[in-house]
């Protein structure tokens, strides 16, 4: 069964009038007899007509490792694959079904997925105590953002074509696209104001910026005196807090107050100061490593009504 914007399509053969590299297709595949081998082979083949008005096949091989183990199978899940096949099976039916239908739908499979792991898996653990599979820890934080999402939301304020192309969007998206949109990264900017020669920002022989690793989106992650980048797959926020240096708000915007950045800047300037130029060098990786659509960039100060 494939899950396409279109709807489920049951057939073996799936049919699109028109496909794009950011295009993604779910397949569900139901097992009919047992598998004694110790690896499956899957292949899948597109037959499309490319730009230049030729018809190419594409054929792509994978091989699975079989395994009767759930121990096994909990440590080897990609937790993206399956937060991906977990909203894209329920908000399809969300035509046919009530919002909060499918809210309750997506909760209760969650929580089959997670009581099977501790019923089978770790069922000697005391049974008050929270036990995740590690490869599903972030699992929960995927549902619990769709949940937020204007596709699933329950508040009135939600239009429906807002409601529409969050749907889109989710039944179409690349799953890493996918995932930094549920759990935006963050990146932490203030600590490196004095940087080392090849600090954050700066440009290697080979030609690529320096990155740092981002950090949890939490709030206990973020300090009063620090300058952010948040990178949800679709925007890059430039996060001020109040109580931020007054240096280096000079050096990135201009400004030395978060009052006067909230008044008079959107964008983050484009200023002769090697920290800005670090800055900017980060922010146009972070666009080149998502290889899709143009990321705009947006400066938010603490206190912001956009906050």
């Amino acid at each position: 069964e494939y899950i396409t914007p279109a709807g489920r399509r049951p057939q073996p053969l799936l049919e699109l009038s028109a496909l794009d590299s950011d295009y993604t297709i779910t397949v569900q595949l139901k097992l009919e007899e047992k598998i004694t081998d110790e690896v499956v082979h899957v292949q899948s083949a597109v037959l499309y007509t490319n730009c230049y008005g030729q018809r190419v096949i594409r054929v792509i091989n994978s091989v699975f490792r079989v395994s009767t183990d759930l121990m096994t199978n909990f440590k080897g899940m990609d937790v993206e694959a399956v937060a991906a096949l977990l909203i894209r099976k329920n908000i399809i039916s969300i035509n046919s079904l009530m919002v909060k239908q499918v809210r309750e739908a997506i909760i209760n499979q969650l929580v089959e997925i997670l009581y099977a792991y501790r019923f089978n898996c770790a069922n000697q653990s005391p049974s008050g105590q929270l036990i995740l599979p590690e490869a599903l820890k972030v699992l929960p934080c995927y549902i619990l953002s769709i949940l937020k999402a204007h596709v699933l939301r329950l508040t009135p304020d939600v239009k429906p074509d807002e409601r529409s192309f969050d749907l889109h969007r989710f039944l179409r998206l690349p799953i890493n696209y996918m995932s930094t949109i549920l759990y935006p990264k963050l990146y932490s900017i203030h600590n490196f104001y004095q940087a080392e020669q090849l600090g954050p920002g700066a440009t290697t022989e080979e030609g690529r910026v320096v990155l740092m690793a981002n950090i949890a989106t939490t709030q206990d992650k973020f300090d009063d005196d620090g300058i952010y980048l948040l990178d949800n797959g679709e925007t890059i926020y430039v996060y001020v807090r109040k109580d931020a240096s007054s240096v280096i708000l000079m050096s990135l915007f201009g400004f030395e107050t978060p009052e006067e950045i909230s008044a008079q800047v959107i964008a983050l300037p484009g200023l002769e100061d090697d920290y800005n130029v670090r800055i900017t060098n980060i922010i146009e990786q972070l666009r080149k490593n998502k290889n899709s659509s143009y990321q705009n960039v947006r400066v938010v100060v603490q206190g912001d009504p956009f906050e």
